[in-house]
C-alpha cells in the first residue's frame, strides 16, 4: 500500500524536482508564494512551512524583499561543503590546483555502485593535486555521470576563474545543484607512488573524506575522494 506524502512534503518535492530538471536553475528566482500555492494546489502556509524547511536543507535562499532563490555557490566562499581547515581551526580561501587527468571511461563496478549507475556508463573522471600556503596539501579527485555533465572537459576545467570553485562551474556548465552530499572519513598513509607525484614524504599521513553528492531530487551527480596532508590539516565536521 502506498503511502501519501504530507502537502508540504509534496511541495518540497515538486521543488526539488524542478530544480534537479533545471527548470528552476541556481541563483533564479522561484515564483511568489501565492503562485507556488496555486501551482501546488496547497495553502500558502503549506508552502511557507516547505520553502522554509528547504532553505534549512541548503537548497534554496530567501532575500528580504525580493523573494526566493536556488542557492547559488558562484556566489559563496568555497562551497559549504568544504570540509578542510588548517591546524588551528582557521579557513583556506584560496587553493592552486594542477590538473593531472581527465578522461571519459566506462565505469568500473565499484565506481557504478557508488554513483548507482549501470557498470560499462560512460563517467567523467578527473584528478587535480592541491596546494595552500606555498605546499602540496594533497590531491582530489571525482567521477561524475557524464549524462549529468555533457559539456564538461579538460579544456573548460582548465580555464575556469581561478576563483570559481568547482561546485559553481557544475552550476554554470551544467545548471547542476548539489544540494546535500554524504560524508566518510578515514584516515590512510600515502602511497609510495602517490609520494613521488605530489613531492611528499612516503608514507606521509593523510586525511582522506570519501563524498557522495546528490541534486535535490537525490540522484547522486557525483563520488569524490580528498586527501589532505594531516601534518598540516584538520577536518570540520
Amino acid at each position: 500500500m502506498s503511502v501519501r506524502l504530507p502537502s508540504y512534503a509534496r511541495v518540497k518535492l515538486l521543488i526539488r524536482q524542478r530544480i534537479s530538471s533545471g527548470i528552476w536553475r541556481a541563483g533564479e528566482m522561484l515564483p511568489p508564494l501565492a503562485k507556488l500555492a496555486e501551482l501546488t494546489e496547497v495553502s500558502i502556509g503549506t508552502v511557507r512551512r516547505a520553502v522554509a524547511e528547504l532553505a534549512a536543507e541548503g537548497v534554496l535562499e530567501t532575500h528580504q524583499g525580493k523573494g526566493i532563490a536556488v542557492v547559488d555557490y558562484g556566489k559563496r566562499y568555497w562551497n559549504r561543503f568544504h570540509r578542510f581547515q588548517r591546524r588551528d581551526g582557521s579557513l583556506i580561501l584560496e587553493y592552486e590546483d594542477r590538473l593531472v587527468l581527465f578522461d571519459v571511461s566506462p565505469a568500473s563496478d565499484e565506481i557504478a555502485r557508488q554513483l548507482q549507475l549501470m557498470p560499462g556508463d560512460p563517467v567523467i573522471h578527473w584528478r587535480r593535486e592541491m596546494n595552500f600556503d606555498g605546499r602540496c596539501s594533497g590531491f582530489d579527485e571525482s567521477y561524475l555521470p557524464q549524462k549529468f555533465f555533457p559539456s564538461l572537459t579538460r579544456r573548460v576545467l582548465l580555464e575556469r576563474p581561478k576563483d570559481m570553485s568547482i561546485y559553481a562551474l557544475y552550476e554554470k556548465i551544467g545548471g547542476i545543484v548539489v544540494a546535500h552530499s554524504a560524508d566518510c572519513i578515514c584516515a590512510e598513509a600515502l602511497s609510495d607512488d602517490d609520494a613521488r607525484s605530489l613531492c611528499l614524504p612516503p608514507h606521509t599521513p593523510m586525511l582522506v573524506l570519501h563524498r557522495t553528492s546528490r541534486l535535490p531530487d537525490g540522484r547522486i551527480c557525483e563520488y569524490r575522494i580528498e586527501r589532505a596532508d594531516a601534518r598540516f590539516v584538520r577536518i570540520a565536521i
